[in-house]
């Protein structure tokens, strides 16, 4: 509470340039809340994670996350499947419920980030840190689609927060005791995100071991990180035998590590090159990943600048190492994609605010620029992806969804049966967004087999199918009178 104070105080009394700041990372917050509802959720991953939330919900089961009530999904751990599934239990079925919790984490993280910066830096370094946070590729996107990681992030680097935090309270032996329990406790929420080995490795080579044993509650903190990681894996292993071998050593290591695996149950590899990984993380950080060496290179570093007051050298070495460890741990990995690296993005904006803010100090003692020289020339650049992102939402989102999303679909589907009384078959066709938008999952049929057993002389259905397949459908259901109607993008709708 007292940091939440410290920042808002420091912010009231500061300059006008870090009241811009300020504003502007509001308005971009605000900006893309607004924007949520706006774009249809994209098959497979966002249709995938909304439908399990909205399967928790339905069935009452949230222990097994379900894909339908078919097929458990083993991949990933619950606690963002529970966001989800508590979001669209309170505001219903809407794009809006279901990447309510990714905003919410992704706003959490960028706040962290700002009082962090602002608590072990200086105001500037937390503001500039959260604008670089808030306005990259990677944060922006995660901050409006649904899917994991923004969750595992916020976890991870809330657990590399009070991590160091802790260390610094030393002195104050409650404030430690309820820091290094947050810790654990956050470590758990987030078990196998990257923070906890770059700590390890943080420890090790920076010689804190001593520090850190005597500074963290080990006896409660490991109670606290057992009560809330242990039970659902027990739980989902009792529920689903090998549930264990293939979360722990096929999701976490085969995964990554085993060339052409086949072994993955709901996806297919990424296949790339060595290294690629790095690539992904220029992507991922534009457009600063080309601003800021720009702006911290074009002159030699003074004394004054040399000897500012910022972070103290051991949180530098935290923070490069959080930052570089996502992207360093998957090189040798050909099977990567750019979300890997979205939890080292947090450490590596704090390490930019920092050396910023020294910049700006040397602007300050040698009389030359504004009291933060390159904030307001950020300003504009901060604006790049979200004005991009509006550029999309408003000229190509129509023809990029078209394919990838069942809300058109389902929209005709509406029209066609408004009662909802028919039963909707999808034929050869996988689309789980289908299911969240319907409110009730769909029947699916992969063969004609499949799709003449689930006929019933009592019942009309719509059958939804991939245009290329209608003929093979239509074979399938020799006998009924079938015509088509509607057409969806590449998807056709035909009823009996």
């Amino acid at each position: 509470m007292k940091t939440f104070e410290s920042l808002r105080n420091t912010i009231g009394r500061t300059s006008r340039t870090h009241r811009v700041l300020a504003c502007t990372l509001a308005g971009l917050w605000l900006l893309r809340a607004f924007m949520l509802p706006l774009y249809p959720l994209c098959d497979p991953t966002e249709g995938r994670y909304a439908e399990i939330g909205r399967q928790m919900v339905v069935s009452g089961d949230w222990v097994v996350p379900r894909i339908d009530a078919r097929a458990p999904f083993l991949g990933k751990p619950p606690l963002s499947f529970w966001a989800t599934a508590v979001s669209v239990g309170l505001l219903g079925p809407t794009e809006f419920a279901a990447r309510l919790p990714p905003y919410l984490s992704m706003l959490a993280l960028a706040v962290a980030t700002v009082t962090f910066g602002v608590r072990f830096g200086n105001t500037t370094t937390g503001l500039l840190a959260g604008l670089l946070l808030s306005t990259s590729v990677m944060p922006w996107v995660a901050a409006g689609t649904v899917f994991t990681d923004p969750l595992l992030a916020l976890c991870a680097g809330g657990a590399l927060m009070t991590f160091y935090a802790t260390l610094m309270s030393r002195t104050l032996p409650q404030r430690r005791n309820w820091l290094g329990r947050g810790f654990f406790a956050l470590l758990a929420l987030g078990v196998l995100s990257k923070g906890l080995v770059a700590i390890v490795v943080w420890v090790l080579f920076r010689r804190k071991s001593t520090l850190v044993l005597e500074s963290l509650p080990w006896l409660s903190g490991t109670a606290i990180f057992a009560a809330i990681a242990v039970p659902w894996h027990v739980m989902a292993e009792m529920r689903e035998p090998g549930f264990l071998q293939y979360y722990f050593v096929g999701e976490h290591f085969s995964r990554f590590f085993v060339k052409d695996w086949s072994g993955d149950r709901y996806g297919s590899v990424h296949d790339s090159f060595p290294g690629m990984i790095w690539i992904l993380a220029l992507a991922a950080t534009f457009p600063w990943c080309i601003a800021v060496p720009l702006a911290l290179g074009r002159r030699r570093r003074s004394k004054v600048e040399e000897h500012a007051a910022g972070m103290a050298p051991d949180l530098k070495w935290l923070l490069a190492i959080h930052a570089l460890f996502p992207a360093t741990f998957f090189t040798l990995s050909s099977n990567v994609v750019i979300t890997y690296v979205l939890p080292g993005i947090p450490a590596g904006c704090l390490l930019v605010g920092d050396a910023l803010s020294r910049r700006s100090r040397q602007g300050n003692a040698t009389g030359h620029g504004a009291p933060v020289p390159a904030t307001r020339r950020f300003v504009p650049l901060a604006c790049i992806v979200p004005a991009a992102s509006i550029l999309v939402l408003a000229f190509l989102a129509p023809r990029l969804t078209a394919g990838k999303s069942q809300r058109g679909v389902v929209e005709a589907i509406r029209r066609i049966d408004p009662a909802g009384e028919m039963q909707v078959v999808y034929y050869k066709l996988e689309r789980p967004s289908a299911g969240y938008y319907l409110a009730n999952a769909p029947t699916h049929a992969d063969s004609g087999e499949e799709l003449r057993a689930g006929l019933h002389d009592n019942t009309c259905n719509l059958y939804v199918v991939k245009r290329g397949h209608e003929d093979d459908m239509q074979a399938a259901t020799r006998g009924l009178p079938l015509h088509l109607a509607a057409n969806v993008g590449p998807f056709e709708v035909y009823s009996e």
